[in-house]
């Protein structure tokens, strides 16, 4: 995720100096804002429709951080 994060901001910063960080801000808390929508409308009940290696990856990758 650091690696994603860090494309995120550098990408948003060259293209927009002046705002760049602020947009790459806005990303991050999109970012936390759609797990709590889909935990609030409860859409988990749908993930069996998404691949295994999918919902591993996403997990091995919330226990490294």
């Amino acid at each position: 995720m650091t690696v994603v994060m860090t494309a995120i901001v550098s990408s948003m910063t060259a293209a927009n100096p002046e705002n760049g960080l602020a947009m790459a801000f806005t990303v991050v808390m999109l970012a936390g804002v759609f797990p709590i929508f889909f935990g609030i409308f409860k859409l988990g009940k749908y993930s069996p429709f998404s691949p295994k290696p999918d919902k591993y990856w996403f997990l091995t990758d919330n226990a490294d951080t």
